[in-house]
């Protein structure tokens, strides 16, 4: 048993012991029936946040208004939270308040899907209104409810159906994918940090296709923030949404997602670099990471796997040869051709690959120029730097001194 179920064992049974019902809630009861270990445990209860801050000692009040109070036992947190009912919702994701009940049935048919809508006693016993175990014997994601109430209320929880569809390896019901359709307007109030992080999860599943097929077959993804009022058709092929799960890092899955939804369905090797000159910042990714999903996308866009020695090499000093290289199997990936360039051969073979190598800096230019600075110091040690990466003078200081000098003090200010 992990230390996160026995806090939680912990507080349930320091809860019936005040008088109050307690109950394990939501995600942790729906992994354990799927016989995976939860991430953490919720406990739901008709004890007050006040009552619940009496019984426990330590405590943190975590969304007193929303009736959430976390409880640490022995360093662990475990987040309580009083039977609920949402009041009206306000720009379809939060409801404008809350009303604590009595009934734990109350409780649990506010929530989003029916396998979160799942309590487990102290005992093991499971509580559930809705047939949740039933969906999770079946694989399938279907709201509690109406589906488009279910939407309206909360636009988050479409792209949560299709997160949990991923997680889980499930099939969001028919009905349900029906209702994303209807309601996907709604996602145009979501918060684009939200959606960040609804892919950020889906990228750490074993199979991201699972989510990303109905986020766009539903018309979905078109509607979320990042995406919307940009021209997208997405026509991705089964083997496509394959090679995607095939991907390690989560750069290399944002590139090539990128790459199919802005990608001429009629040529695909182009791909609509307006459009993801609009969409990049939208996302508030760093400013780094803007620059390097950009790079990627042109340089697979732009590949020649018959590219020459000298342009190869000046590639690689461009981009580096770890980016490069992911360019090239990017491109076999999604060109479903050969490429075999000797990357790594023209990588070694230059003996440098940054400025910050060169022996020479730009105080030694000015020195050994007498001139004043200006942007012709970064224009030589440019010239500099390629004549030594492609073997034409060596890297010492008095060559490049002597060279730097001359070709310095030939620039026109």
């Amino acid at each position: 048993m992990s230390e996160q179920f026995i806090a939680a064992q912990k507080v349930l049974e320091a809860l019936e012991k005040a008088g109050y019902e307690a109950y394990l809630v939501g995600g942790c009861v729906r992994d354990s029936l799927l016989n995976k270990e939860p991430a953490d445990y919720d406990v739901t209860t008709n004890a007050l946040p006040g009552e619940v801050q009496k019984i426990f000692p330590r405590t943190v009040p975590t969304g007193l208004q929303h009736g959430t109070v976390s409880v640490i036992q022995n360093k662990t947190v475990v987040e309580v939270t009083t039977f609920r009912v949402d009041g009206t919702y306000e720009d379809c994701r939060r409801p404008r308040d809350v009303k604590f009940v009595s009934n734990l049935k109350d409780d649990l048919m506010r929530r989003d899907f029916t396998i979160n809508a799942l309590a487990m006693d102290r005992d093991g016993n499971v509580i559930d209104y809705v047939d949740g175990r039933i969906d999770l014997k079946r694989g399938l994601i279907r709201t509690v409810g109406k589906a488009e109430e279910r939407f309206k209320e909360d636009a988050l929880r479409m792209m949560r159906a299709c997160r949990f569809a991923a997680q889980l390896s499930f099939q969001i019901e028919e009905s349900t994918k029906v209702a994303i359709n209807t309601c996907k307007c709604f996602a145009n109030h979501l918060a684009v940090e939200r959606i960040v992080a609804e892919f950020t999860r889906i990228w750490k599943t074993n199979q991201p296709s699972k989510g990303l097929i109905p986020l766009v077959e539903t018309g979905l993804l078109g509607e979320l923030p990042p995406f919307y009022e940009t021209s997208i058709t997405p026509n991705i092929q089964q083997r496509e949404w394959e090679n995607l799960d095939r991907f390690e890092t989560h750069l290399e899955k944002w590139v090539y997602f990128f790459y199919l939804v802005f990608r001429d369905n009629e040529n695909h090797k182009q791909v609509c670099k307006a459009n993801i000159i609009d969409v990049l910042p939208k996302f508030k990714f760093s400013n780094s990471e803007k620059k390097t999903i950009f790079n990627m996308i042109n340089l697979i866009a732009s590949w020649n796997p018959n590219i020459k020695e000298k342009e190869g090499k000046l590639l690689l000093l461009k981009h580096h040869f770890k980016r490069v290289q992911l360019a090239e199997k990017l491109w076999r990936i999604i060109s479903w051709r050969e490429s075999s360039l000797p990357l790594e051969k023209w990588w070694t073979e230059m003996p440098v690959h940054h400025f910050s190598e060169l022996a020479i800096n730009g105080n030694d230019l000015l020195r050994v120029t007498e001139r004043t600075p200006g942007p012709w110091i970064r224009e030589t040690l440019q010239y500099l730097f390629y004549q030594v990466a492609f073997g034409h003078i060596k890297n010492q200081k008095q060559v490049l001194e002597k060279e730097g000098g001359k070709y310095g003090a030939g620039i026109t200010p």
